[in-house]
């Protein structure tokens, strides 16, 4: 387990609470992972390219699991967690990689 406790989830928008060594921070995000993986990478990540890579691995994620494909499913969340375990500390910090990370084993 990351840094990054636990979250928190519940009703249309939950509490997710992060919480570090140094500080915790109390945020208000939606309570489907989805919703919050992609907010969560639009807000982190510097670069539009990885962004963008990131989100169609959600999208895909998602598309995978409403076909009741969970292989593919898992099989695209792993690569969306690779691709964010590459990118820690180059166009992601490691804080928010590693929250993302949390959140995408949620998915």
């Amino acid at each position: 387990m990351s840094d990054l406790a636990n979250h928190v989830m519940g009703g249309g928008y939950g509490t997710t609470v992060l919480a570090s060594m140094d500080a915790a921070a109390v945020v208000q995000v939606p309570s489907d992972p989805y919703t919050a993986a992609r907010q969560l990478v639009l807000q982190s990540v510097t670069n539009a390219g990885v962004a963008q890579a990131l989100l169609t691995k959600l999208d895909q994620a998602a598309a995978a699991g409403q076909r009741g494909n969970l292989n593919a499913k898992a099989g695209i969340v792993k690569a969306f967690i690779n691709q964010l375990e590459a990118q820690t500390g180059k166009t992601i910090a490691a804080e928010q990689a590693a929250a993302l990370i949390q959140l995408a084993w949620s998915l």
